[in-house]
């Protein structure tokens, strides 16, 4: 058996050290009884916040818990049932999560690990093997420049260990991204070094797996400093050579067109979606509120000069994230990058390294530069400190090139040690004045310095013996860098037990009882109630989210029920939608139960007053009928008010309640003991709640015996009367959580036969009208046919159709119609491009019903329709990302081949 050469030998021991950096890192989360996820939340949310598990970890960290686990979980769900989902019902009123990058709904490690481990399992591991991976790669690009193998271990710790990384670790979406960028750029180097364009189509397989990691800011960022590297290399060599020569440019192009079109599976589907949200667009002025404050670049040598959320001081910089504004890399690397420029060996490649590392800082820092940006497209989502990151890769870069140059010359310029450390004084001197941190108010601040100040030393004092043991004092540095960053990131992010991972409650159970299509809406007051998106790990649909991407109509619609959160952090953020009260309007999107951290009022609302007793009518066994209208929906209770009886025995009366008229849709029947009584006596009918009974006619009727009367009121001797309804029902408290079913809601799938056509910027105003009856007509921005709209009633009527839901799966709903008059079948699920429905088989546009929802026209007689979701974009975006990877294996292959024959020429020249 071949002996592995020296270079592979220390390959492997490179992989060996990023793995234990990488367990050492993440530590219990890799057990099977631990998970990386912020799951000491759950003390402070109802139904758990009986548990007391300490004070929380991290109090920073809780998109993990809210967002991306609750994605994750869903997605894994699924995969084991065979497909890859493209939509999630379970929040909003459904969404595209294949449009959605931050699910990572194509990324083929999550798709694999799905299939073999349960999601919180995945989590750890995923997050491990991508700490592992991305810091190999950079220590192959460093390789590839060819620096000293501890100067490439330095590096690649450097890199998996840095602060920008660590404080992103679980969300996960951010690492994926991130982990293949230095393979990118090493593949794009061995491409330009070697003139072989093998190499550049796996840095476009590398580019394309980049992408479909979920960050696009990220890939923005990525592919621009990419760009910049092939022109530095450009520079670089026309400097040398005194001639300009373009060749380096080709294996950019080409890794551009490979990773695009395989990351085109994901960036079709989510350019659609951007250009239908909420999310906000940023110009050249607005931009600059994102930038990085000057002030925070102290914390590149005391990282929590600011503090830290997981210290009891807490933090106090400049924005009121610190995971938005991390940027440390180690303070012994730090020193090292700081020297690269003077004791660098690989001059070539140290001049890119610098280059980057400028215009990244003057980026960041929102210098008139950042114009520049909004050249390219989707500049307009791009938030500057989502640029960060290349710090920390500069930085990690940098200090591989001085180490580098160290261990070169250990004699070399030592001079230059006396400056930076002056210079890292002075400006650590500056923050502390111009923050005004004194030991008094920010002992933590002190100690921090304290800790970077003896690494310092240290580091300094190693350097200036190095000459007398290299390897083992470089050695040494590259430990003390790597501890550096460990003792940092050790504890930043949770790892928690799964027992508390999202445990069974009786609320849920309680609510999955109801089998009916139907959403929740939890109410965030005074405590937090599951909190968003937790309810889909269950099964139950809500109307709010936690999500990067929500159609904005949708999102305008939601805001416009209800402004009111009560939490500051709910409320924060264009990307989150929850309510604090309820609001009769939420009948709309079909929520049926409310839950609440506290008890809400359930009395029932006066509708109809026609109370008084100025004549009597006895009733002489005929019918007596009163018709009426109520104005409100949830008609539920009737007062009757029968006239005195005396001298006369008790006797049995009759009461009914239909819609329309009398003999019509009967809601109510019941029999009153009619007593003896000197004063006219009010009897109370409770009935099932009527959703829809506003603007609608009822009437009601008595009868008995010639002894009974009933009271009547004005001069047309209407009959006594109160009519009430109601909003809320209360069901039971469980857990402290108190649940109440909205009895008024519109069923998913519904009938009407009126609409009204409304310009787009009023039909909001419009849907909210008091006049607007919404249980019976719906509203439209595009006319229909003349032919269609003729069919139609001039005025909101009750439909009499009958709508069976036979199939309801994530890509297909189908149901079978059956109505009397011509309508418009109204789905409330998001409508969104790529929903397509069929009538009788037959393909039909899908209207956009009361701005967000699904409609279709339907003729009198029996249907079947049937909605299905095929995204077009997707379709493109799979064809595209097909083509790519054949390309690319066609010129690894095509590449093979040549270089093949090429050496068999040359030996068969030889012999």
């Amino acid at each position: 058996m071949a002996i592995l050469s020296l270079r592979h030998r220390q390959s492997f021991l490179a992989l060996v050290i990023f793995a234990v950096l990488a367990t050492v890192l993440l530590n219990r989360a890799l057990l099977p009884d631990y998970t990386l996820l912020p799951l000491d939340l759950i003390q402070g949310i109802a139904p758990w916040d009986h548990l007391d598990l300490g004070p929380l970890a991290n109090p920073l960290i809780s998109d993990p818990f809210y967002q991306f686990f609750p994605s994750r979980y869903f997605q894994t769900i699924e995969i084991g049932n065979g497909q890859i989902p493209l939509w999630n019902p379970f929040i909003l009123t459904g969404t595209p999560i294949m449009a959605d990058p931050n699910s990572q709904p194509f990324y083929f490690p999550n798709l694999i690990a799905a299939v073999f481990l349960p999601a919180h399992h995945a989590l750890p591991w995923l997050a491990w093997g991508h700490l592992i991976l991305t810091g190999w790669l950079i220590y192959g690009f460093l390789r590839q420049q060819r620096l000293h193998w501890l100067a490439c271990i330095l590096g690649g710790g450097i890199w998996m260990l840095n602060a920008y990384l660590v404080v992103w670790l679980e969300n996960p979406h951010r690492l994926s991204t991130l982990a293949w960028l230095p393979g990118i750029f090493w593949a794009y180097q061995k491409a330009v070094d070697d003139r072989r364009l093998d190499f550049a189509a796996v840095g476009g397989l590398l580019l394309g797996l980049s992408i479909l990691g979920g960050q696009v800011q990220f890939i923005f960022a990525s592919g621009l400093i990419l760009v910049l590297y092939g022109l530095s290399i450009v520079v670089w060599e026309a400097y040398k050579k005194g001639r300009l020569s373009l060749r380096p440019l080709i294996p950019l192009v080409l890794i551009g067109i490979i990773g695009l079109g395989i990351g085109a599976i994901t960036l079709l589907p989510a350019g659609e979606f951007a250009a239908y949200s909420q999310r906000v667009r940023y110009t050249p002025e607005t931009i600059l509120r994102t930038r990085f404050p000057w002030q925070h670049f102290v914390t590149l040598i005391a990282p929590d000069f600011y503090g830290n959320p997981v210290n009891p001081e807490g933090y106090w910089g400049q924005l009121p994230n610190y995971a938005e504004l991390a940027v440390y890399f180690g303070v012994v690397s730090f020193l090292l990058a700081l020297t690269a420029p003077f004791v660098a060996r690989q001059r070539r490649f140290a001049f890119p390294a610098i280059t980057l590392t400028i215009i990244v800082i003057a980026v960041i820092l929102g210098t008139p530069l950042v114009r520049l940006l909004f050249l390219f497209p989707g500049s307009q989502f791009v938030v500057l400190n989502r640029l960060l990151f290349l710090l920390p890769f500069c930085g990690a870069w940098l200090a591989a090139i001085g180490l580098d140059g160290w261990l070169a010359n250990p004699n070399g310029r030592r001079w230059i040690l006396v400056p930076i450390l002056l210079l890292l004084v002075l400006f650590t001197s500056i923050s502390l004045w111009t923050q005004q941190a004194t030991l008094v108010s920010h002992p933590a601040t002190y100690t921090d310095l304290i800790r970077s100040s003896i690494l310092l030393i240290l580091t300094i004092g190693l350097l200036l013996n190095l000459s007398r043991h290299p390897r083992l004092i470089g050695g040494i540095v590259v430990v003390i860098a790597f501890v550096d960053l460990l003792q940092w990131g050790w504890d930043f992010n949770p790892i928690t037990s799964t027992i508390y991972l999202y445990p069974e409650n009786g609320v849920v159970e309680y609510l999955q009882q109801d089998t009916s299509l139907h959403r929740v809406l939890p109410l965030q007051t005074e405590r937090l109630v599951f909190g968003p998106n937790v309810l889909s790990v269950f099964g139950i649909q809500t109307i709010g989210a936690y999500t990067s991407l929500i159609q904005a109509d949708y999102y305008d619609l939601y805001k416009a029920i209800s402004e009111q959160v009560d939490f500051a952090w709910l409320r924060s953020s264009p990307n989150k939608l929850a309510m604090s009260v309820f609001e009769p309007m939420v009948s709309l999107l079909n929520v049926k139960y409310v839950l609440s951290a506290k008890p809400l009022p359930t009395e029932e609302i006066l509708q109809v007053d026609q109370m008084g007793c100025d004549e009597t009518v006895f009733l002489n066994n005929n019918w007596m009928t009163q018709k009426f209208i109520t104005p409100e929906a949830g008609l539920n209770r009737v007062d009757i008010l029968l006239a005195p009886r005396v001298d006369a025995d008790d006797s049995h009366i009759r009461f009914r309640l239909w819609r329309d008229d009398v003999g019509d849709d009967l809601i109510a029947e019941s029999e009153i003991l009619a007593s003896q009584s000197d004063v006219p006596v009010s009897h109370t009918i409770f009935f099932e709640p009527v959703a829809d009974s506003a603007g609608q006619p009822f009437v009601w009727g008595i009868t008995g015996d010639e002894n009974t009367a009933v009271c009547a009121v004005g001069p047309d001797k209407n009959l006594a009367f109160t009519a009430y309804g109601t909003q809320l029902i209360y069901h039971n408290e469980i857990e402290g959580i108190w649940i109440y079913e909205n009895p008024n809601p519109l069923p998913r799938a519904y009938l009407v036969h009126h609409a009204e056509t409304v310009p787009s910027d009023q039909l909001l105003k419009r849907l909210f009208d008091t006049d607007f009856d919404f249980y019976h007509s719906i509203l439209i921005t595009t006319p229909l046919s003349r032919e269609q709209s003729d069919q139609l009633s001039a005025q909101p009527i009750r439909s009499k159709g009958q709508i069976e839901i036979t199939n309801f799966d994530l890509h297909r709903i189908d149901l079978n119609v059956t109505t009397g008059q011509p309508g418009i079948l109204t789905l409330i699920d998001a409508n969104y491009p790529g929903w397509e429905a069929t009538v009788n088989g037959s393909k039909q546009e899908i209207l956009k019903v009361n701005g967000a929802f699904r409609g279709l026209f339907l003729p009198q007689g029996t249907h079947t329709v049937s909605f299905q979701f095929r995204p077009t974009t997707l379709y493109w975006g799979i064809t595209l990302a097909c083509l790519s990877i054949v390309l690319a294996i066609a010129i690894i292959l095509w590449t093979k081949f040549f270089r093949g024959k090429i050496a068999r020429l040359r030996i068969s020249e030889r012999l």
